[in-house]
């Protein structure tokens, strides 16, 4: 039931998106991404993508509980952050 809304308000905010695109006149670009490109965007953003990842997995497997699962998802930004995407000084 919860998953339904989220979905709903997700669509919703698409519609609104493509609606103000259309009126405002934004242009498309018109370009589709390459496979090799989406992989390799894929693949610089695999430390974000872990964190909901993490958080969602952590709360509906039961490994902790929703707040645990906030205090978890800081730690785990902090040090994705701090330490594995930023270059050594």
């Amino acid at each position: 039931m919860i998953l339904g809304a989220g979905i709903f308000f997700a669509l919703l905010m698409v519609v609104y998106s493509l609606f103000r695109a259309v009126r405002e006149g934004i242009p498309r670009s018109g370009r589709r991404p390459s496979p090799v490109r989406v992989v390799l965007l894929l693949w610089q953003a695999k430390y974000a993508i872990g964190a909901p990842v993490l958080v969602l997995g952590g709360i509906y497997s039961g490994a902790f509980t929703p707040t645990e699962a906030g205090a978890i998802g800081c730690i785990y930004s902090f040090l994705s952050d701090h330490y594995w995407t930023r270059p050594p000084p």
